[in-house]
């Protein structure tokens, strides 16, 4: 934000108005626009780690309850959503339902320290989206976020869908109470993907007792 207008960044540099501040951002700047030095800037990384944490116990939990395939390795697991990574990644769990109409879910593990995760096929979320002193995440918040939003797939309240074609193939969502659209995808995402289409996930088969 530097303008008075917040905006999220997308996977291919563009950028996207907000209604308000992104999850998880707190005005430590007193309502006013933090210093230009704060932005770029990350005094203390170790503070999100708590996020590794977090998204660990949450998987775990998952692969308990839910008839699920786990595949725990490195980037090589899934190459399109590590690739896009400065930060070296420290590890990649995959979650598939036992049912083919129920969505995956990746979640990737960085150095920095964060996550990122992919739900269903093509929606990539960032935690933290930045990192930097001026955006200020609150750590907590962002595992609050990831479990909300995990919790929405699982329950199969996620649909995604791609529209256009070519370079301007665009990715909307509705993942519980939150709905995007003509987010643009990235080049690589945009190749695997082929072309337009639509999931209406299903919810996840439990685990057999």
């Amino acid at each position: 934000m530097s303008d008075g207008q917040w905006y999220q960044v997308n996977d291919d540099g563009t950028t996207t108005p907000l209604d308000g501040p992104p999850p998880g951002w707190r005005d430590s700047w007193g309502g006013t626009s933090p210093p230009e030095e704060a932005y770029g800037r990350v005094t203390d990384p170790e503070r999100y780690r708590v996020l590794h944490t977090a998204a660990r116990e949450l998987l775990d939990r998952l692969t308990t309850a839910y008839a699920v395939d786990r595949e725990d390795g490195d980037a090589a697991l899934d190459p399109p959503l590590t690739g896009r990574f400065t930060d070296p990644v420290e590890a990649v769990v995959r979650l598939t339902p036992r049912s083919p109409t129920a969505a995956p879910l990746t979640v990737a593990f960085t150095s920095f320290p964060g996550l990122t995760a992919r739900f269903g096929e093509w929606v990539v979320q960032l935690l933290p989206i930045c990192g930097c002193d001026a955006c200020d995440d609150d750590p907590a918040v962002l595992a609050e976020q990831l479990t909300r939003d995990v919790e929405a797939l699982v329950a199969g309240r996620f649909t995604e869908r791609l529209t256009g074609s070519g370079d301007d193939l665009r990715i909307g969502y509705r993942l519980g109470d939150q709905e995007l659209d003509s987010l643009h995808t990235e080049p690589r995402q945009a190749a695997r993907a082929g072309g337009p289409a639509e999931h209406e996930w299903s919810p996840w088969p439990p685990a057999a007792r």
